[in-house]
Order: C-alpha cells, then structure tokens, then sequence
C-alpha cells in the first residue's frame, strides 16, 4: 500500500497528526504507526524523525512533492511538513 492509500484511510478514521512538533512528541509517546514528510523538509527536523522513528520502530516515507504540495495533499491551505499516523486502537 503507498502512501496515498495509507493516509487516505487514515483521513478517514481520524487518525491522522499533522505538524513536525506533534508528530514527534507522538513517536515518542509510541503513537504513531507511519510518518510522511515533504521533501523539502528541513535538514535538522529529518535527521531528529528519522532517529526518533528508527528507535520507535516507525515506518517513514518521503513525499514525492514540497510542503506546500503536502498541505494541498492533505486538504490544508497550508504548508505540511511532517504528517502522523496515529496507531490503531
């Protein structure tokens, strides 16, 4: 399954974090099952998810598109960064 299908039923179910500062304190706190980010998301914040997301054991994909084409991807009128998926229940 890619991505797209992954955070489509994620959108869905209301499971979906959106923010590089909520992402990251919900990797830690182990809720988090998947995490998307753009591609042009910032050196340090990449290298901070992908070390917090490789101790939690989280899968991480890069979006093939920039911020703004996350956040148009997510239906926001806003740049996104680093999208969540929160673990099921």
């Amino acid at each position: 399954m890619g991505y797209e299908e992954k955070i489509k039923q994620a959108l869905e179910a209301g499971n979906v974090i959106i923010g590089t500062k909520q992402v990251m304190k919900n990797i830690k706190n182990g809720k988090v099952e998947y995490v998307l980010y753009a591609q042009n998301c910032p050196a340090e914040i990449k290298t901070d998810l992908l070390r917090n997301a490789k101790i939690a054991n989280v899968q991480v994909e890069e979006f093939n598109g920039t911020g703004k084409q996350l956040g148009i991807f997510m239906a926001k009128a806003f740049p996104v960064a680093v999208v969540g998926v929160k673990k099921s229940s």
